[in-house]
């Protein structure tokens, strides 16, 4: 029987233990199986419902809700048909252990490190009454031919909790941390197989493409992540790549392959992912340019391995990646393209950091003498520009753009021009 411990309080559902705790659920369940515990269940879902010691104005006015819902706790839902028991239990003794594990993980300083101030020992104690609590709420709600083994499970929490010392736990993490490692990986290089086993047909635009590190400090790839991703992705959809179900593209990085293989595994179907390696040391000790071009082939490695997986048009890739080789960051990047008899008025842009700000670029041709002028009007972050420069008019005199007028772009916009007017004549002179 599959055991899961989560937790819950208000505004969060869902997270785990800190330090030497992460597994510990996950150790209760493999003592259980090797102890050959039996039940007609497959799956118990233990969820600890804490309330917040100190509550974030923004859920100030859930507070209510959530304590009237509290107090009605231990609930037991059990479901027959998919073979699942569901427990939410009151665990006021764990608010301050969470709230201040979660203050550190806000930091990013991961999970890995005990939560300084309290002991492992106690709270792996006080863990354990509580799945204890689990069964004895399991025990009177069973029907006739429903096995549950409560004297077995009993009595093995009883072992455990004679065995805990600080040692003990440490080497429990210890063991639990790699075989857990392993289990996803095999799992992670299982899907990979069934991606490339079973290609699906390629219907849905890209939408997104992103780079994502793991365990590397934060914004080590910035800018050179923050400008490749846009200009690569601005270029596969206009060389129309095309995705089997999925439309945001996310490359995993970390500093081995096996590493980037269990954070690739997705959770939706409207994600993918890929792997690429890199040395946070190694390229942190790279000059500028040397970095430019090892995000880049990072994308590159990450784009050739959806090719691989699952069947993404290679010649597409290839091309753009030739069209990005040329200029690199500094590749120009097409807004619209608006016409009119006498005009052809092209809107583009290149990739900058957002501190540093997108340059935004009017060219304007005459059709009939091919005299074209470029003009700068402006500059704007990446997420900005779709909004920025909506609408576009184009008359034989003048050019007049118009942003967006929805709530998004009164937030995106702020302290931005929202509305332009350009005369014609300024590009003869």
């Amino acid at each position: 029987m599959k055991i899961s411990i989560g937790r819950t309080t208000l505004g969060l559902y869902g997270g785990g233990f800190y330090g030497n705790l992460r597994f510990f659920g996950r150790y209760i369940q493999s003592v259980l199986e090797i102890e050959q515990f039996v039940s007609t269940f497959d799956e118990l879902s233990i969820t600890l419902s804490y309330p917040p010691v100190n509550c974030d104005k923004q859920f100030a006015s859930l507070l209510p809700a959530f304590q009237a819902n509290h107090v009605k706790l231990p609930s037991l839902r059990i479901g027959r048909k998919d073979r699942r028991l569901d427990v939410i239990l009151p665990a006021t003794e764990f608010s301050a252990y969470f709230e201040e594990g979660d203050k550190r993980r806000d930091l990013r300083q991961g999970n890995i490190s005990p939560v300084s101030g309290f002991d492992e020992v106690e709270i792996a104690m006080q863990l354990l009454s509580k799945v204890e609590w689990s069964f004895d709420l399991i025990e009177p709600k069973l029907k006739k031919g429903e096995v549950f083994e409560f004297d077995k499970a009993k009595q093995i929490l009883s072992t455990i909790r004679k065995q805990l010392t600080t040692e003990f736990l440490e080497k429990v993490d210890r063991v639990q941390s790699a075989e857990n490692q392993q289990s996803r990986l095999e799992r992670a290089i299982s899907l990979r197989t069934m991606r490339k086993d079973h290609l699906r047909p390629r219907q849905v635009e890209v939408r997104d493409l992103r780079l994502y590190t793991h365990g590397f400090p934060p914004k080590l790839l910035y800018p050179f992540d923050y400008i490749y991703t846009e200009i690569f992705l601005v270029l596969l959809r206009k060389n129309e790549l095309l995705c089997p179900t999925f439309h945001h593209l996310y490359i995993h990085v970390a500093r081995s392959r096996e590493e980037a293989l269990v954070a690739s595994m997705a959770t939706e179907d409207w994600h993918e992912g890929a792997v690429a390696v890199l040395s946070p040391e190694e390229f942190d000790r790279k000059s500028s340019s040397e970095k430019s071009a090892a995000v880049f082939d990072l994308i590159v490695a990450g784009l050739n391995d959806f090719a691989e997986l699952d069947g993404l048009d290679r010649s597409c890739i290839a091309k753009v990646v030739d069209e990005v080789s040329i200029r690199h960051l500094e590749t120009e990047l097409i807004h619209k393209v608006v016409e009119n008899s006498s005009h052809v008025l092209t809107i583009s842009y290149l990739c900058k950091s957002i501190e540093e700000g997108s340059p935004v670029f009017f060219n304007l041709m005459n059709k009939t003498s091919l005299a074209q002028k470029k003009v700068q009007v402006g500059t704007a972050r990446i997420d900005q520009i779709p909004l920025w420069i909506q609408k576009v008019e184009l008359t034989k005199s003048t050019i007049r753009v118009f942003s967006s007028d929805s709530i998004r772009a009164d937030v995106y916009l702020k302290g931005k021009t929202r509305s332009l007017e350009l005369e014609i004549e300024i590009f003869d002179a």
